[in-house]
Parts: C-alpha cells; sequence; structure tokens
C-alpha cells in the first residue's frame, strides 16, 4: 500500500510541477485552508505543516466552508493563499487540468 501512495505521489507532482511552483513563488504571507465534512481534518493538517515548513513566518487558519464566511473570512487580504478541499469543486480550482 505504501508504494502506491508513493507512485501516486510522485505522478501527482510531476503532473502539477508548473502549478505548484507557481504557487511556491508566491508572495503570501498567510494561507486559509477550507474543507468540511472529511476534508476538514485535511484543512486542519495543511496548517500544521505550512507553520511548521514556514517556521511560523506563513500565518494559518483553517476552518469549515459554512464556518468561514461567519467571521473568520476577515484575514483574507492581498496576500493570502486560499486552498479549498471538496470533492465537487476539484475541477474549478486547479485541481485538474483539462489540457
Amino acid at each position: 500500500m505504501t508504494s502506491t501512495l508513493v507512485k501516486y505521489g510522485e505522478k501527482f507532482i510531476a503532473y502539477y510541477a508548473d502549478e505548484i511552483r507557481e504557487i511556491a513563488n508566491k508572495n503570501f504571507k498567510r494561507a486559509v485552508f477550507l474543507g468540511s465534512g472529511p476534508f476538514f481534518g485535511t484543512a486542519t493538517d495543511r496548517i500544521l505543516k505550512v507553520q511548521e515548513m514556514t517556521d511560523g513566518k506563513i500565518i494559518c487558519k483553517n476552518d469549515s466552508f459554512l464556518g468561514f464566511r461567519h467571521g473568520p473570512k476577515v484575514v483574507v487580504d492581498e496576500h493570502t493563499l486560499s486552498c479549498i478541499f471538496s470533492p465537487i469543486m476539484h475541477t474549478h480550482f486547479g485541481m485538474k487540468k483539462t489540457s
């Protein structure tokens, strides 16, 4: 099972290398990760990973979609990276290439 996950990870990184590089080169100071239901845990894990990997230089917030619109959205500004985890939105937010 581990080797299968490694293969999928390698394929994902190779397929999206340009997009990953573009996001990594952006000058964002904050990151918001949104996920509801089974994706809430993924959003929570991402804030921990980004804060850990940037030594706390990037301030992160996570929430559910509905929870976010009731106040926490005020943390978003022009220097915020917003990431959405949703099975139904993957084609709209760069998770599936059309070419």
